[in-house]
């Protein structure tokens, strides 16, 4: 990723939930893409969330990033029943799947515990777990403070009367 023809150009990113921002790409790296809205506000997405990033709709000029192969997609859906469709953090369900990329803290998302891990072991079931849209946000701003893995997600855990 060291020449990104699409740095400083209007896109559109499509998550792997199916929820689209539009923004200007800033900057990519391997852990987070920074996009900046119409506004001047800024935001760091997890590389890992994103399956394509568009330069122009009509023309279709993509940019795909391949984080995700059929392994990770296979054990994505096994996290997923693994976890009974519900949010290891706050312990929310989400099995409604008609929610799943409609960008509701209902929608459940998949979260790698440790990201810097081999290819090879960064996408088995053992190192995902599945998280609603809002604690996935927290676990991704506890990261951008420098808190991975398990003390992230200890980070984010609610008290148990915050629980609905």
């Amino acid at each position: 990723m060291n020449e990104i023809p699409i740095l400083g150009k209007k896109v559109v990113v499509c998550k792997n939930d199916g929820f689209r921002k539009f923004g200007i790409l800033k900057s990519i790296n391997q852990q987070f893409l920074v996009l900046v809205f119409d506004n001047g506000k800024e935001e760091y997405i997890p590389v890992l969330s994103v399956s394509s990033i568009s330069i122009d709709q009509k023309t279709g000029d993509t940019y795909h990033s391949n984080f995700y192969d059929d392994e990770y997609q296979y054990n994505r859906t096994k996290a997923f029943e693994r976890d009974a469709f519900c949010c290891q953090i706050c312990g929310k369900d989400c099995e409604d799947k008609r929610n799943r990329g409609s960008g509701s803290s209902g929608t459940l998302e998949c979260h790698h515990v440790e990201r810097n891990l081999p290819k090879d072991k960064l996408n088995l079931v053992g190192n995902l777990i599945s998280v609603c849209l809002t604690c996935h946000d927290k676990l991704t701003k506890q990261e951008h403070k420098g808190v991975f893995g398990q003390a992230a997600i200890d980070a984010v855990q609610l008290p148990m009367e915050d629980q609905d």
